[in-house]
């Protein structure tokens, strides 16, 4: 069985946030059931989880 690349984990969460994409940008929304205080508030807990640099679990 091989490991989730950091690639395919990066794309899973930034699929489950509120998201809009064409061929010349990505924009992220914010979602009022998430914590944080703007889009990018609620992504940055996220990956650092995943990057294993947070306290706490998102």
């Amino acid at each position: 069985m091989n490991a989730e690349t950091p690639r395919k984990k990066i794309i899973e969460v930034i699929c489950k946030l509120p998201h809009s994409t064409n061929d010349s940008r990505i924009e992220f929304r914010f979602d009022p059931r998430r914590p944080g205080h703007n889009a990018l508030n609620q992504l940055i807990p996220q990956l650092e989880v995943l990057f294993g640099t947070s306290r706490e679990e998102a």
